[in-house]
């Protein structure tokens, strides 16, 4: 088993100017041991830290806005 890459895709924008931009607006990579880490392409960017990807799925999709899929490894 190896790590895996996602993008967080953002469909529609949201109602702040944060949330506004469309497309790729993030990358992450799940760790083999589950433990996930999110990094920001928009502004401002940053990074976060989830101790699953569940849990990074459920924070991130739940406005129904925005959907990981599978990244491309690089």
């Amino acid at each position: 088993m190896s790590a895996r890459i996602l993008l967080l895709i953002r469909t529609e924008p949201g109602p702040s100017d944060m949330t506004r931009p469309t497309g790729t607006v993030a990358e992450a990579i799940v760790f083999t041991d589950g433990q996930s880490v999110l990094h920001w392409l928009t502004y401002p960017r940053g990074t976060e830290v989830y101790p699953s990807e569940a849990e990074m799925r459920a924070v991130r999709e739940s406005s129904g806005r925005s959907r990981f899929y599978e990244g491309a490894v690089v």
